[in-house]
Order: C-alpha cells, then structure tokens, then sequence
C-alpha cells in the first residue's frame, strides 16, 4: 500500500509534478509510480475511502435473509452493538424500520442476525450497526442489499419517437482506457483469466494464457489484455448501418460495428436500439440490445455511449452506489441510496488519464442540461442471455469519452 504518489518537481520555470519521461529520459518507468491513494501534493483519492472501508474492523455482510456483523480487532471487543435497519422502495419511500439490540463481539468474533424481512421488487434493505470500541469511540458501518428489478409488463412496442433533444446515441461502447494492469507493465493480467483450459486448478505463475503467441518458455502471459484489444481494433470501430430484419418495429435501427479491414462475418458487433413513446407524454423509452462475437479474450465492458450536453456546474443526482465511483474490485467504499454529487466531480483527474466516473446499480440518474432543463434516465429492466440482470446496469458519468484518454502513443499509431 502506498500513501501519496511520488513524484519529482521539473527544474523548468513553472514548477511542476513530473513524472517517468517528463524529463526526456528515452528509458523510464512511466507511470509506475502513480499508484498512490493521494495524489503528490496530498488531495485524497478515491483509493483511499476503499483502503479506509476494507480495513475497518466493523463490519457487516448481507447475505439472504440475514446480516452477518463481524469484529476485526485482534484483542479489543466491541460493545454497546446495535442494528438497525430500514426497508426502502427504489422511489425513497420508507416501508419499514426497525432496531435489534447485539451482544458483545468478541475480538475476531462474528454473529449472524436475522433479518425481519427481504427486499421485494423494486425495493432495497439498508443495514447499519453502531458499536463502541477502542477508547469508547463510537463505530458506525452501513450495508445495503437490494431487491430484484420491477418486471416489464409484455406489451406492444410504442409509436416510434426521436430521442430526447440533445441525446446522441446509442452507440458501442466495448472498449475502455487501459490500465496498467491491462497493459501489462505492472504485474501480469492473469487475474483475468479465471481457469485454465482444462478448468482445473492452476499455478498462474506458470500459467501462459491460451493465445498461440504465449507459447513460450517463459511462465506468464505474453499478450497483455489492453495489447489484444488493440489487435482486434476495439478502439477503432466504426458503424454501419444496416437493412432492418423482417417484422421488426418502426423506427429500429440495426448497426454494425467493426474495425477497419476486419472480416465482418467472423468479428461483428450488432447494436440494434428503437425509441419510442410511453404512457407519459414526455417520456422516450430506449430499448438496446447487444449482438457480441465469439471471443478468445474478455471485453473491457459491454455497454453503449450517451453523449449529453450537461451543464457542468449543476448537480447531478442518482440512485445507486455512491457518491463517489465504484467498480466490481473497488466497491467497500460504495453505499446504495440517493445521491447529489457536482456535475464537475463525477470523474476524478490523473496524471495518466484513465476510464473514471462508474457508479454501480445507478438505476435512476436526473441530470442537468445546458439550455436549464433536466434529463431523468432511469433502468427499466437488464437482461443478460434472456436472463434478468441481479445488478441492472452500471453507468459511467464522465466528461470524457474513451477515446478522449486513450495515451497519445496508441491515439497516433492509427
């Protein structure tokens, strides 16, 4: 763990934080060291609530039908424990509340609580413990667990409609700006492969991947993740629209996406989407469906882009995990509710610009506009493989595209 990212000051005029070949150096560790959970001159990033909620030694994990609370001291109990808990709708509504006092925790000790009632459709269980610790001091830590997604009624699509004014989009979006860790140059990205071939348990130090290219004597994966998305040219894909099939709606619209020079019958991306009208006179239903080819390697993301004209000195409030951002490997921190966060914080500056701004279970966002009107989008139903998605749809609020952080090396190789 490394507290601020270091850093070394320029000897220019203007002084400023620079880092690996800012100095024209041709040899360098670029960004090795921009791994801090606060930046060099000491404002706390977004790593360092993660690093604060892992290791807090309250903690509580819901599971169904009960909350496990647990003390992660060594040697101090934590007394005085009370649980309480809230059942919500997904509208902020309040269904029911109520208090259950614990027993004391022991160090290391664990204690699983029954909870009164599971979150229906289109509600969520919010869980919180209180307990005095080291010193008398008060502890306070919180869990969420939602419920599934309201069905959608099977009804015959709407009348065609445009997109609300100053909506762009659909379009593709299953590439992101590589990390470190997708490239490669910090440990290998065998965490991204969860089982060998053979699907039996593997030593991953000596494990080489399945592409033909790591066939080498030299244990680890070869080919970076970020270096076979380059390959099949995610980040340069282009649309094409295409005929409509037979019978489908008004106003669907087909579209192919695919890299320059690829073979489109053995690499196609098929995003198809239609607008249409609701029982709400001012309401727009966007419905999207993704068509994905057989891969040998993960997709950073599948999902489509938005473009809206946002005022960036409103607030932007939403419903899901928050405030600040969240992904599947960072997310102790998150805490599913209603939140408000300024239109300019949504994604967090870096000296090495990445993909940032995700927000989890986000199934409700009311987002300022330019000309002084509000867009509300909000999740009607997620599927995956005909399947509901438990988790609905995880969206990214940034000022950036992808394309915008891509590192200026890869942005002129093309």
């Amino acid at each position: 763990m490394e507290g601020p990212r270091h850093r070394h000051r320029h000897p220019g005029r203007h002084p400023l934080l620079a880092y690996g070949g800012d100095f024209g150096e041709p040899l360098h560790d670029g960004t090795f060291v921009l791994d801090g959970l606060c930046t060099a001159d000491g404002a706390p990033g977004p790593g360092l609530l993660e690093y604060a909620a892992v290791i807090d030694p309250l903690r509580i994990d819901l599971g169904s039908g009960h909350a496990l609370v647990g003390n992660g001291h060594d040697h101090t109990a934590l007394t005085g424990l009370q649980l309480c808990w809230a059942l919500h709708t997904t509208d902020r509504a309040t269904v029911r509340t109520g208090t259950i006092e614990l027993e004391d925790l022991p160090p290391r000790g664990t204690r699983q609580v029954a909870m009164p009632q599971e979150p229906g459709v289109g509600e969520y269980l919010q869980v919180s413990v209180e307990a005095r610790g080291p010193a008398g001091r008060t502890m306070r830590h919180e869990a969420q667990h939602l419920g599934p997604m309201p069905l959608v009624p099977d009804k015959s699509p709407g009348a065609v409609a445009e997109a609300p004014a100053g909506v762009h989009g659909p379009e593709l979006s299953v590439f992101r700006a590589p990390t470190d860790n997708d490239a490669g140059t910090i440990e290998p990205t065998r965490e991204l492969w969860p089982t060998s071939p053979t699907r039996d348990t593997t030593d991953w130090h000596d494990y080489t991947g399945t592409d033909p290219r790591d066939a080498t004597g030299t244990p680890g994966i070869v080919v970076s993740t970020a270096q076979r998305w380059l390959d099949h040219g995610l980040h340069r894909l282009q649309p094409r629209t295409l005929p409509v099939e037979p019978g489908a709606p008004a106003g669907t619209v087909r579209t192919l996406w695919a890299a320059p020079g690829t073979d489109l019958r053995t690499a196609p991306f098929l995003l198809t989407h239609r607008w249409s009208t609701t029982d709400l006179p001012d309401a727009r239903r966007l419905e999207v469906t993704w068509q994905l080819p057989e891969l040998d390697f993960l997709l950073a993301r599948v999902g489509c882009v938005l473009s809206l004209p946002v005022d960036p000195d409103g607030d932007v409030e939403f419903d899901g995990d928050g405030p600040h951002q969240s992904y599947p490997d960072a997310c102790a921190a998150a805490r599913y509710g209603t939140h408000r966060v300024p239109a300019r914080s949504l994604a967090t500056p870096g000296a090495h610009p990445q993909a940032s701004g995700n927000r989890t279970q986000a199934r409700r966002l009311h987002i300022p506009l330019t000309d002084g009107t509000h867009l509300e989008l909000r999740t009607v139903h997620a599927e995956l493989d005909g399947t509901p998605a438990p988790q609905g749809l995880h969206w990214t609020l940034t000022p950036y595209r992808d394309l915008d952080v891509l590192p200026r090396d890869v942005m002129n190789a093309f």
